[in-house]
């Protein structure tokens, strides 16, 4: 950082020391968003809930309704002809009148493989459908005769659509105790493990399932983001390379591969994803907004912009700080127009869902692109709106002592009364201590400006043993030397 030029008398120069002392404390303060691995979009984990509900990973996975081997539960004769009936309702495509055939056959003494089948007939995908039901009966089965493994398989899976994962995830030990290695049993596994945010033991039950099925894109997105959980990202954005080359049409997989990109620190690979996933119009405000942020980074106030704007359009019924936020982004870019227009739309398409803490920002925000459009008089009717409110409202205390200090007229008699109106507005924030730092700094400044430097001492002081800052002391030794 250069040094501040002294003149030949020693003394320092009060201008330079005011020019010096603003800079240090303003800069970096426009281009502030650095990304990492946190900044990402958020894409939901792999949906198993598509296998639940596709007939075929069902029929594969739960096979039969019927007893299949030795080790399964026996039936009487008479169960066998509920079984004959139940198998002729299912041919007229009668499942209702199946499952009350055997609901109705079901007793404490009867063979598990009816509670079985029953629980197996609520499971299939269809209006009859109810996963509560078929858990239930899963477990009386299994109560009824504990190696049953086609059961603990079945109400694994029962469980996993339940979100019950912990349990699902014993049911599937169990599994694999008995036998019952397969690919979907560990692929299922993997799921309940991600879910618990158990990454290596998902990791290795995916690695597994992948053995047994190596061409299932659902494991392999799985085991992506496992590896994306934990911070393997180089492998994670391969893998997921590997899947959208398979399926351009995967927007997950792209934007999952973004995430890996940003987490490496790649910000160009991850806007190309994103910006591809744009244009296969796919793109959800937080896409946009965090594409915008990455432009932001590249100094593409442009682009970045565009961005922006294209989120709340797209997604006017979003969460609005994230909008509020591109407000301020813009504003700090100097987008100000941009910036009130988005901040208008906001108004129109979303007003009535502000809540008062965002009337607040907006107005804020409102009055910062007033200030800096040229329209003094509008701001300080917006910023007075604002105390008028919410006195303790320390930015538009701060911004209106500043906006004071700042119009310097040459009249005497003028100029007194703008320091005089400043300095009210400083003490009024002097007195919330979230801004008591600041305000402090600020007042003596403005009191160094009036040449008031005996004054601005002990605020600068004060401003130190509360918060100690390294340019504050630097400007506080220069101040000292001018008394």
């Amino acid at each position: 950082m250069n040094r501040i030029r002294r003149p030949t008398s020693g003394r320092p120069n009060e201008q330079s020391t005011m020019t010096y002392f603003r800079k240090l404390m303003s800069f970096g303060s426009v281009f502030w968003l650095a990304l990492s691995a946190h900044a990402q979009v958020s894409v939901p984990l792999t949906d198993t809930g598509r296998f639940w509900n596709d007939p075929q990973f069902v029929k594969s996975f739960m096979g039969t309704y019927g007893v299949e081997t030795k080790d399964e539960p026996t039936i009487t004769p008479d169960e066998g002809k509920v079984f004959n009936t139940v198998a002729e309702q299912m041919k007229a495509n009668n499942r209702a009148g199946a499952i009350s055939t055997l609901a109705a056959a079901i007793k404490p003494d009867s063979s598990a493989a009816l509670d079985f089948t029953l629980a197996t007939l609520y499971v299939q995908p269809g209006p009859e459908n109810n996963n509560e039901l078929a858990a239930q009966n899963y477990r009386r089965a299994i109560d009824k005769f504990p190696n049953f493994l086609r059961a603990h398989k079945n109400l694994s899976l029962t469980y996993a659509a339940l979100g019950k994962f912990e349990e699902a995830i014993g049911e599937l030990t169990r599994t694999l105790e008995l036998g019952g290695e397969d690919g979907n049993v560990y692929g299922i596994l993997g799921y309940c493990y991600l879910n618990k945010g158990k990454y290596l033991s998902a990791e290795i039950a995916y690695s597994k399932a992948l053995l047994f099925t190596p061409d299932n894109v659902e494991w392999k997105k799985g085991y992506a983001q496992c590896l994306l959980s934990q911070s393997k990202n180089r492998e994670a954005a391969a893998l997921f390379g590997e899947l959208v080359l398979d399926d351009p049409q995967d927007i997950d997989s792209w934007l999952l591969q973004a995430n890996s990109f940003l987490a490496l620190g790649d910000n160009d690979r991850a806007a190309e994803n994103y910006e591809l996933v744009r244009r296969m119009g796919k793109a959800n405000a937080q896409v946009l907004n965090l594409l915008g942020d990455i432009y932001v980074n590249m100094n593409l106030v442009e682009l970045a912009k565009t961005a922006y704007l294209e989120a709340f359009a797209r997604e006017p019924e979003q969460e609005l700080d994230r909008p509020l936020r591109s407000v301020e982004i813009l504003a700090n870019l100097g987008s100000h127009a941009d910036a009130e227009n988005l901040l208008g739309e906001i108004r129109t398409k979303a007003g009535s869902r502000l809540d008062d803490k965002q009337k607040l920002r907006a107005l804020r925000l409102t009055a910062r692109i007033q200030l800096a459009t040229g329209r003094g008089g509008e701001a300080v009717k917006t910023l007075e709106q604002i105390v008028a409110s919410e006195p303790m409202d320390g930015e538009a205390l701060l911004m209106l002592a500043d906006h004071y200090t700042r119009l310097q007229s040459e009249d005497g008699d003028k100029r007194r009364d703008e320091v005089a109106r400043a300095a009210l507005y400083f003490d009024r924030a002097e007195k919330i201590r979230a801004y008591e730092v600041r305000a402090l700094i600020q007042h003596a400044q403005m009191l160094v400006g009036e040449k008031e430097y005996s004054k601005a001492l002990p605020k600068l002081r004060r401003a130190q043993d509360l918060e100690f800052r390294e340019p504050v002391a630097r400007y506080l030794q220069q101040v000292e030397q001018i008394v």
